[in-house]
């Protein structure tokens, strides 16, 4: 069986230069994997027959046959990991080996379409979506916090709970505004957070406030496992990975739209009237 890549490096005995290498290597195995020897020289601010010699020492023929074995131990990775592999990542390797889904007729768009729709529901119990619903309609003040490609999953769920909830808030960035917003969160409050994952500032921000006022938390994420699921009251899964170069919004809207369906369902009596007025006011705007 061929050594990986980390096998290698181990079982080498590596000159000063080639430990510089080697650090790069590993630091950006990701991305690397598809760049060219001119740019990794220069990066590295070293030689290219540096970098030929340092692939000889690992045992490989040249730089080539190096770079073939990383990408195929990346292809490999997603194709086992496809959650818990970094867009970038997928959208190199997509562009360069043709991993991702290829879009060429409407059967095609449908089975991708479906098929994250069915894998994130059966990802989720109807219990759940009904323990964080009650969370949402017992609290007093609800927040709804996402960052970069979960901020359209922010704007939905939000815009479908505007009319059925009161003191309703959605953060999508840090900063002074959403500092102002999150110092009102209370022991009361609910926060809905669409998790990137990888902790961002917004993230942490929003989890040390959950913590210190002890307020519930609700997380939605496609990610198997991450800081914020030990933290939260509930935890709702959607399916991110499309097989496109992107992540996708799809599961997220999915998720976001059964909840606020069982929500409006659980405060009818209360948000009938909200929901009136809302509807009159369009009618009025529409004239």
């Amino acid at each position: 069986m061929e050594k990986t890549f980390e096998e290698r490096l181990q079982e080498a005995r590596l000159t000063r230069t080639e430990s510089k290498i080697a650090k790069y290597f590993i630091k950006n195995k990701s991305i690397l994997a598809f760049q060219s020897l001119k740019v990794i020289a220069a990066d590295l601010n070293i030689s290219d027959i540096s970098i030929v010699r340092f692939s000889r020492t690992l045992g490989y023929d040249g730089f080539a046959d190096l770079k073939r074995q990383v990408q195929a131990e990346l292809a490999l990775l997603i194709d086992k990991n496809p959650e818990d592999v970094n867009t970038l990542t997928k959208f190199t390797s997509g562009m360069e080996m043709r991993q991702f889904f290829p879009l060429e007729n409407t059967e095609q768009m449908k089975d991708l379409y479906c098929g994250m729709v069915q894998k994130t529901i059966e990802r989720n119990e109807m219990e759940t979506f009904s323990q964080a619903a009650d969370l949402m309609v017992q609290g007093k003040s609800h927040y709804i916090v996402g960052s970069f490609s979960r901020i359209g999953a922010v704007e939905t769920l939000y815009t479908l709970l505007l009319p059925i909830l009161p003191n309703l808030f959605k953060l999508t960035e840090w900063g002074f505004e959403a500092s102002s917003i999150l110092a009102n969160l209370k022991k009361d409050d609910c926060v809905i957070l669409f998790s990137f994952g990888r902790l961002c500032r917004l993230e942490k921000e929003v989890l040390m406030a959950v913590n210190r006022e002890r307020a519930n938390l609700i997380v939605i994420t496609d990610k198997k496992e991450t800081n914020t699921i030990t933290t939260a009251d509930v935890t709702l899964y959607s399916k991110a990975n499309a097989g496109l170069p992107f992540y996708s919004n799809v599961s997220n809207a999915v998720v976001s739209e059964i909840l606020a369906a069982i929500i409006s369902q659980k405060t009818w009596e209360t948000s009938r009237e909200r929901l009136a007025n809302v509807d009159m006011l369009i009618a009025s705007l529409s004239k």
